[in-house]
């Protein structure tokens, strides 16, 4: 995820600061997921947001709107 620098710099210079590649492996795929390895990928999601690695959109619109 974005974090409010980066958006203010694809503002300020009208693109993209860093390069984007295509991730080498297929993306998780929820649907083929058991129960318990969704309920994994679940905690780590959980985890990433309580140790801050992950900003909610709408803390990113707050501070856009500062």
């Amino acid at each position: 995820m974005a974090n409010v620098k980066t958006l203010h710099q694809i503002v300020l210079q009208n693109e993209i600061p860093f390069e984007v590649k295509i991730p080498k492996k297929d993306p998780l795929n929820y649907a083929t997921l058991s129960e318990s390895q969704f309920n994994i990928e679940m905690e780590k999601g959980l985890a990433d947001l309580s140790e801050g690695r992950i900003t909610p959109s709408s803390e990113i619109r707050r501070q856009l709107h500062k």
